[in-house]
């Protein structure tokens, strides 16, 4: 049996209204949590993948990525895994804070146009581009070598917050323990 013209109307209004309706429940999610300040209070967070273990404040949580792990404050934390279930909702496009840790291949590692080194297996390494620098801490450990970076979101330091992204990354370095 073929359904008549007004009932195929009805089919395809009710179609439209339900895809509004799941369309406007998933942009009504909000994913935008407060970021939080450091705590004062410090805890260790083995990071055997990499061989180190870093002092973070407590409220500091890693979320593991394909390629690296990040540690972020708790409401950012919040942020990535309501993100994770509502790809859709308000709050991805925020910037937020983050130390980020991943293996740094030789060739990436010569690419640094500035090493110092700070202690026996960590340095303090920098790269300048035309968008910026890129600063990290690299880690030499049993299982390669590991870049440690301190940012926002896009990773690029410009020259006016150079020397404080520097004098921060100092202090992560004293936190870093090898394994």
């Amino acid at each position: 049996m073929i359904p008549s013209v007004n009932m195929r109307l009805v089919l395809i209004s009710t179609a439209i209204v339900v895809y509004i309706l799941n369309t406007t429940q998933v942009l009504a999610i909000n994913c935008s949590y407060k970021q939080e300040i450091p705590s004062k209070k410090e805890k260790k967070l083995a990071l055997p993948k990499y061989g180190i273990t870093i002092k973070v404040p407590t409220n500091f949580y890693k979320v593991d990525k394909d390629d690296y792990t990040e540690i972020v404050d708790k409401g950012t934390f919040n942020t990535i895994q309501c993100m994770k279930i509502h790809p859709n909702a308000l709050g991805a496009g925020d910037s937020y804070y983050s130390i980020d840790i991943a293996f740094l291949s030789n060739k990436d590692y010569a690419s640094y146009t500035s090493v110092k080194k700070l202690r026996e297996g960590v340095s303090l390494a920098i790269k300048k581009s035309s968008d910026g620098y890129t600063t990290a801490i690299v880690v030499s450990t049993k299982v390669g070598l590991v870049t440690v970076m301190s940012h926002f979101l896009n990773g690029l330091i410009e020259e006016k917050d150079l020397k404080s992204n520097l004098k921060d990354l100092k202090i992560i370095s004293k936190n870093i323990t090898i394994k």
